[in-house]
């Protein structure tokens, strides 16, 4: 490469730089801007999602409330109860467990729970765990 192409190509970099600078710097007085406009309905959006967070937490309860002392899992409103299988065991004893069938150093979580799934092992249960659900549209 000779003199001149390397000149006329930092050229061509000092321009592209000082162009990129000026569009970030009109971005960020944009993006300014647009924050300091969009402030009080994003703080409304923030305060009606968690209070949307809150009352579906709520409802679930009721709703988990409602399953256990009925059993019932279709619920008024849509709202319903899924029950999903689940194992609960000792950490500890399922570690010991991998090492002794040689699975692992470490407790492969995912490769334990299928095995354990499939296959009886002593210290594992296999129990239901109800959660509720929440349907989009409420039709009240």
């Amino acid at each position: 490469m000779n003199n001149d192409n390397l000149k006329n190509e930092m050229k061509t970099l000092k321009s592209l730089r000082e162009q990129r600078d000026f569009a970030k710097e009109e971005y960020n007085a944009l993006y300014k801007d647009f924050l300091e406009k969009t402030n009080s309905i994003k703080e409304k959006y923030v305060s009606f999602k968690s209070g949307v967070s809150g009352s579906e937490a709520i409802v679930r309860d009721i709703a988990l409330i409602e399953f256990n002392e009925t059993g019932e899992k279709s619920l008024d409103y849509g709202v319903g109860i899924k029950v999903k299988n689940a194992l609960d065991y000792d950490k500890e004893a399922a570690f010991e467990w991998a090492i002794e069938h040689k699975l692992a150093l470490l407790l492969d979580v995912k490769l334990f729970e299928n095995i354990a799934k499939k296959d009886a092992i002593e210290f594992v249960k296999k129990i239901s765990v109800p959660t509720a659900t929440i349907p989009r549209e409420i039709k009240l």
